[in-house]
């Protein structure tokens, strides 16, 4: 509501559900029939709204054309609204799968960049244009490595792109950041699986053959890493779908095992599993009223104790070994962003500073 009253040009994400009435939940009212026909059957027709107001029919009083699928999209020309999903965009993993398919009805995060720019750049009093790649903090929430990775990919494949087409202007400011660091990621060396002596040439290794001492992860992991074929909240989602009976170790460790490749036995999927009372438990807390949690030994409190997220956290306890790879928390962390600035005042970036500086130089950029 906030964006509409302000004017902006152009607006694509996901997030349908918030801006339709809530008798759209209703598959026989008149709104839930024009919804499937405006968006195709791309997405599912479901609304979070406790009140009937339409905010689509909103933006286009005011002048906005509706966008709903790829194909939509490339068509509409001035000011723009586009929704592509009911609640969030694909994780970066199913858009990677889903990028060559014909069928594929979602735009990826660089081609709604590259139509927002096409239509942004017509304005000859210039603009101001944001591009979000979240899913990289929902990764590092659940401490999901190999989707966190598909994240980074996404980004760097729609910066490639600005880059590009930011070289080619002198008038244009580039700023890449972040809002904060998720999860306190790092790759790490360890004590598991000490590498095999190697020879090497040269006088220094004469003597004796060359062995580290530790393991420091083969770069061979960030190919296992991509090969991952869901997210882990999708494969907590398929576990949850399956009847309580069938919520088993063994069921859980099929699902991991199939759609990554760093393998679980039985025995870790039961950890996985286990339960608790949950310590930190408020009635009606948005995070914190579930009676029952995951078992989490270590540091406990800086994860968030809720089943869905919980659970994957756990998972990547689990495969850390596996993955060269630590995570210090479940929430966001302190640890200072990097800022990487392209354009007209870009020295004003290249230093050690506050977020509210950045924020106040990138207006000053903005209103020079």
């Amino acid at each position: 509501v906030d964006m509409l009253r302000s004017g902006t040009d152009v607006m694509l994400s996901g997030g349908l559900s918030n801006w339709i009435p809530q008798d759209a939940n209703k598959q026989d009212s008149s709104i839930y029939q024009e919804l499937a026909q405006m968006t195709e059957g791309a997405m599912k027709i479901v609304s979070k709204r406790k009140d009937q107001r339409n905010l689509l029919k909103e933006a286009q009083a005011q002048g906005y054309a509706l966008a709903f699928t790829k194909a939509q999209l490339e068509k509409v020309d001035g000011k723009v609204l586009g929704l592509f999903a009911s609640f969030s965009l694909d994780y970066g993993i199913k858009s990677a799968r889903m990028k060559n398919d014909p069928a594929r009805t979602m735009p990826s995060l660089k081609e709604m960049s590259v139509k927002a720019l096409e239509l942004l750049a017509k304005n000859e009093k210039g603009f101001f244009l944001m591009i979000e790649a979240g899913q990289i903090d929902w990764a590092g929430h659940g401490n999901d490595t190999g989707t966190m990775l598909h994240e980074l990919l996404n980004l760097n494949e729609t910066l490639e792109y600005i880059l590009n087409w930011t070289a080619q202007r002198d008038d244009t400011l580039l700023i890449v950041t972040a809002d904060h660091e998720t999860g306190g990621f790092s790759f790490s060396y360890s004590v598991n699986n000490l590498p095999e002596p190697v020879i090497l040439s040269g006088s220094l290794f004469k003597e004796k053959n060359f062995q580290p001492n530790f393991n420091f992860g083969k770069p061979e992991i960030l190919d296992n890493l991509y090969r991952q074929k869901l997210s882990y909240g999708e494969i907590f989602k398929q576990f949850d779908e399956l009847s309580a009976t069938e919520q088993t170790p063994a069921n859980l460790a099929e699902l991991v095992n199939k759609n990554t490749e760093f393998k679980i036995t039985e025995t870790q999927a039961a950890k996985i599993l286990a339960t608790k009372e949950n310590p930190y438990y408020i009635k009606d807390h948005k995070s914190l009223s579930m009676k029952t949690i995951p078992k989490i030994d270590v540091n406990e409190a800086f994860f968030i104790s809720n089943k869905r997220r919980a659970r994957q956290n756990l998972l990547a306890i689990e495969v850390a070994t596996q993955q060269n790879v630590v995570w210090a928390t479940g929430t966001h962390t302190a640890a200072p962003v990097l800022v990487f600035a392209y354009g007209p005042g870009k020295d004003n970036f290249g230093r050690i500073m506050h977020h509210t500086e950045l924020g106040r130089y990138a207006i000053k950029a903005l209103l020079n």
